[in-house]
């Protein structure tokens, strides 16, 4: 389970010249909260003198979002005002990770990841690939 709380201050503009130009929006706030249900797997291999690490993750998460909006007006025009939506996460998703490690010998390893999450309206992907050394 994760929770999220977002938080839009107040702001408010003022035009000098008298013109319709300033714009104010009052305080919004938002949350998300994402649960997941899946499994993790780990699984370690000895190949001589190194060792291959492998994990990976498979899941589905849902997403309960709400006030993800802000309403603006423009001071000198009543009734001209605007809405910003942000961007709503989609309700279900699927998780995927897997990552393999190397470990050349006690001081370097070699690792590369992948995740991604995959819904109706959207597929994201990420990937990272790691050099280490440790003393």
């Amino acid at each position: 389970m994760q929770v999220q709380a977002f938080h839009t201050p107040g702001y408010s503009e003022t035009d000098l010249a008298g013109g319709i130009q300033a714009v104010s929006y009052n305080t919004a706030n938002a949350t998300d909260t994402q649960s997941e249900l899946g499994a993790r797997f780990d699984n370690t291999q000895s190949l001589g003198a190194m060792t291959l690490n492998i994990h990976a993750r498979a899941a589905w998460a849902h997403n309960w979002v709400s006030g993800w909006s802000v309403t603006a007006l423009f001071q000198s025009a009543p009734g001209a005002g605007f809405t910003i939506n942000g961007i709503k996460p989609p309700g279900d998703s699927a998780l995927t990770t897997l990552e393999t490690e190397l470990r050349l010998n006690p001081n370097w390893s070699v690792a590369a990841r992948f995740d991604g999450q995959f819904a109706n309206s959207l597929q994201t992907y990420s990937g990272t690939a790691t050099l280490r050394y440790s003393w």
